[in-house]
């Protein structure tokens, strides 16, 4: 499914048009524009204002958490600004923003007084709690089965025991999609049955790669899956291995993608939250290679050839996934996301080593010493590979990597610790030229023994290319964006009406939009006004999840200097419809930048009454 924009309006005259359109839905728009107006988003930002959010494209200031600890691990307090030095790729930048954040202690912010009737929002401060925010991820799409058992196990333990009043926690799962379980909230309760809802289960890709590892390895002298057999044999068994070996590098590609797209997702769900949010992420590791890998291949002629004797090798390199770990990190920092990174196995032996291997091959031959060695060095390599990016992606976003220890519950202190007492910095680069590459950031203190944790650097991009290199033929971050229960984006902040029309058997349901303008990009016009391009998207899903239709249209809206304040302070109006029966729907509504490609999203029911 693809949603692409169905219609985009190119009238000279929109203003106007939006302006009559406004005055006469004021009844409506109202109530809106009055919560939008009253909102601390559409403030206008200064420096001193440490809640800057994380991600606007209006600006390059550049957010920094930096968590700053002594030799015994304690947080540092009580340091000032002057006591910091910030390096882009070498070169010392000013410091613009700098404030000490302590969290956990305040007072609750005020409660949000209550939407209209039928109006809804992804504005965050709506379930804004109080307190450093922890997300928990678990990830059943690279973990195995009895790992995931022992990290919700330790999850729970932590959540019984730990977990204090004041320290909000929202939980996720990743399998065949991202889902959330729990929103934020410190009620220990509603945690550990969100956690207790997550059911172990093996990905179909850890399926397949536990497969391969059955197969007889043909370039061991004296394999039992081959030994004594003829070159035919042995040539069934080389294509079933290239076989094999092609089905797990595509099942490992699959991983990689939908790993990545799910905390690309949760990236833009948090992106509307200020301050520092931490991500426990639970896994066995990240299925990819830092490294290119060279794979031994043979030809049919070889077999035959030289029968049972080791082949002569062609080589290969395999693909790496270095440069989407490297973004990830990136895109995570971006909205001030770090990564905390608990390997899910605990103290880990030998992965051959346990009761459920069995030794023996596809064929049901016992292992010989040199097959069994060859396959504890590539399970070694492989557990290495995904500890190490458990530890890039951990590091590159100013977290920390917990692996090889039977404690959970210690990465899940740690972080919450980091959240409540750090220093954000913030910067606008001297270097003015967006030309994509990465620059590297480093945080210095002056104080002798103390160690500075914080993103490592950025991909200095201007993201209002967007609209220029996007292949709009393809577009996952839209589809996973809108698909049925995925997490609310908060990158483009919106309200949204959706009342239901009198009772008939089949009715246009009116759906009305109001955008806040300041979390758009909108290019400048000659006189001083804004350019503003938008797409608006309608999923509707049954109740169980499954698409009944669905409507994209655009919106170019160019605002005029003598105009723009008022926009600024009411937000953008746009109104669509959708044909629907009587029934009960969940609506998925989003709203695209169509210059940054960033997202918003929110779901909503709907009940349609039959006459």
């Amino acid at each position: 499914m693809l949603f692409g924009i169905a219609a985009l309006c190119h009238n000279g005259n929109l203003l106007e048009v939006i302006m009559t359109w406004c005055r006469l839905r004021i009844g409506l728009l109202l109530p809106l524009c009055l919560a939008m107006s009253a909102a601390p988003l559409l403030q206008q930002p200064t420096p001193e204002d440490v809640n800057i959010p994380a991600v606007r494209v209006t600006t390059r200031l550049v957010l920094v958490d930096a968590v700053v600890t002594d030799k015994s691990g304690q947080r540092v307090k009580g340091l000032t600004q002057n006591d910091f030095t910030i390096l882009e790729n070498g070169k010392p930048q000013k410091v613009a923003v700098f404030s000490f954040e302590s969290r956990g202690h305040e007072v609750a912010p005020p409660r949000m007084p209550a939407l209209p009737e039928n109006v809804y929002t992804n504005r965050p401060e709506y379930d804004m709690p109080s307190g450093p925010l922890t997300i928990m991820l678990l990830d059943g799409l690279n973990t195995p089965v009895a790992d995931q058992g022992y990290a919700r196990s330790q999850m729970l333990n932590y959540l019984g025991t730990q977990l204090q009043p004041g320290q909000p926690v929202s939980v996720y799962t990743l399998a065949n999609s991202l889902r959330l379980l729990q929103d934020f909230t410190d009620n220990v309760e509603l945690l550990k049955t969100a956690v207790q809802h997550f059911t172990p289960q093996k990905s179909v890709e850890m399926q397949m790669e536990e497969v391969e590892k059955l197969l007889p390895n043909l370039h061991i002298t004296g394999d039992t899956g081959v030994r004594g057999r003829g070159p035919d044999v042995r040539l069934v068994f080389t294509r079933m291995a290239d076989f094999m070996n092609e089905q797990v590098k595509l099942a490992i590609d699959a991983r990689v993608q939908r790993t990545v797209a799910a905390l690309e997702l949760l990236s833009r769900r948090m992106a509307g939250y200020p301050g520092r949010k931490n991500l426990i992420w639970v896994s066995a590791g990240f299925p990819i290679e830092i490294t290119s890998q060279v794979v031994q291949l043979t030809t049919d002629a070889d077999v035959l050839a030289q029968g049972a004797t080791a082949p002569e090798q062609q080589v290969r390199v395999e693909t790496s996934y270095e440069e989407n770990l490297h973004r990830l990190a990136a895109e995570l920092t971006d909205s001030q996301v770090s990564v905390y990174s608990v390997d899910a196995r605990g103290l880990i032996g030998s992965t051959l080593a346990d009761a459920s291997n069995k030794g023996t091959n596809e064929l049901g031959l016992l292992r010989t010493g040199a097959e069994y060695g060859a396959q504890v060095a590539r399970s070694s390599t492989a557990m290495q590979s995904g500890q190490d990016t458990l530890l890039t992606l951990a590091s590159e976003s100013g977290g920390l990597t917990f692996k090889n220890r039977n404690d959970v519950t210690a990465a899940l202190a740690t972080s919450v610790a980091d959240g409540s007492a750090y220093y954000l910095l913030g910067y606008y680069p001297e270097s003015k030229q967006w030309d994509g590459k990465f620059r590297k950031i480093q945080v210095k203190v002056n104080k002798p023994g103390v160690e500075v944790r914080h993103r490592t650097g950025y991909f200095a991009k201007d993201p209002t290319q967007w609209a220029k290199s996007k292949d709009k033929s393809h577009d996952p971050e839209l589809n996973a964006a809108m698909s049925f229960g995925a997490p609310t984006a908060t990158m483009v902040i919106f309200d949204s009406r959706v009342a239901p029309p009198a009772a008939g058997s089949q009715v246009k349901v009116p759906v009305e939009f109001l955008v806040n303008p300041r979390t758009i990009s909108g290019e400048e016009m000659k006189d001083g006004g804004r350019h503003f391009v938008l797409e608006f998207h309608v999923a509707v899903y049954s109740p169980e999840g499954k698409l009944l239709t669905h409507k994209d249209t655009g919106m170019d809206a160019p605002i005029k200097a003598d105009r723009l304040q008022a926009y600024l302070q009411q937000g953008i109006p746009f109104k669509t419809d959708v044909d629907l029966g009587p029934g009960q729907y969940r609506l998925r509504l989003a709203v695209r930048d169509g210059r940054t490609g960033y997202i918003g999203t929110t779901e909503i029911p709907l009940k349609l009454a039959a006459k």
